[in-house]
């Protein structure tokens, strides 16, 4: 099998990679505490918090930041370098099967669901906050079940879908690099640090990453609920940066559902449009993103059927 330096769906054994990383994930989970990205984002928010302290200057926290980002990435690019030219495939399903999320999203939106089936809204809020990352919602924050619809689209798309676009274009560094970025964006946020130039950096980055993916998520979300009504609200609600986004308004629109995408004291915007969410809509909007999940899987092979013929 001949090498590529962009180890993209052109390369003959890349829908190989792709299953065996998806099905790896799928049957086996994710590894836990140990996972790479949960200790990149445990060393992301440490650096986040010391920086928000003042622990560092400009320069170094930036310094910090890119390496912080640009290590992993690297380290995959060498490790394939090195590895045996005809199992390169093997490696590239390693690097996707950690670069994405599909059985921990569903075990993650399942306890959501569960708990508000029970009516537990504390633990429906500690299994929202596990699905999202962030602090757990306060009690005049987003209706529980806004939430956590919300929050499945939004999850589906970062987790699943987008790696899936940059390993399509870039293989597992792609992908993983994908990932990395959303966790130090999202570190630097939580950590209170958003706005140095790491968190100016990781902010850019995210967008310029997720614009495409993101358009693609909503496009796939409405073509496999009600497109009608998945197109007006991603016109009219999407909003700019800080409103609900593509994702979500498409999302809630094809689900016939009209989510509450801010609360307390701040005026409500709405995404979506039809009744508000109840519990068992939680299990939908996953339903939803594991039939995108499908549909990209159908679409990317094909799409290396025809490169690669």
């Amino acid at each position: 099998m001949t090498s590529l330096a962009l180890p993209s769906l052109l390369h003959p054994a890349w829908a190989w990679a792709l299953l065996l990383g998806i099905g790896l994930n799928v049957v086996c989970g994710e590894p836990g505490r140990w996972h790479p990205l949960v200790l990149f984002d445990r060393a992301a928010r440490g650096a986040a918090r010391r920086r928000a302290a003042g622990d560092s200057s400009h320069g170094a926290g930036l310094v910090a930041g890119m390496l912080l980002l640009l290590a992993p990435p690297a380290a995959v690019l060498v490790l394939r370098h090195w590895w045996p030219a005809g199992w390169r495939w093997l490696f590239e399903g390693f690097v996707l099967y950690l670069a994405v999320g599909p059985r921990g999203l569903h075990e993650q939106v399942a306890q959501v669901g569960a708990a508000l089936v029970r009516d537990d809204l504390p633990a429906a809020r500690q299994a929202i906050q596990h699905l999202l990352g962030h602090e757990a919602l306060a009690p005049d924050a987003m209706p529980v079940a806004d939430a956590a619809v919300a929050g499945t689209l939004a999850q589906g798309h970062e987790r699943i879908l987008a790696p899936l676009f940059w390993f399509a274009l870039a293989g597992g560094a792609g992908a993983l690099t994908y990932r990395l970025v959303r966790r130090l964006h999202g570190a630097w946020q939580a950590g209170g640090a958003g706005a140095d130039p790491v968190g100016r950096m990781a902010a850019r980055l995210a967008y310029a990453l997720d614009w495409v993916p993101a358009r693609l998520s909503a496009a796939s979300y409405a073509v496999l609920g009600d497109i009608r009504a998945a197109r007006w609200c991603w016109q009219h609600q999407a909003g700019p940066r800080g409103g609900p986004g593509p994702i979500v308004a498409a999302g809630a629109g094809a689900l016939g559902l009209r989510l509450g995408v801010s609360g307390g004291a701040a005026p409500r915007s709405i995404a979506g449009v039809g009744r508000p969410p109840q519990p068992r809509d939680v299990a939908r909007a996953l339903a939803l993103v594991a039939s995108a999940m499908l549909l990209w899987l159908v679409v990317l092979g094909l799409l290396h059927l025809v490169a690669t013929r």
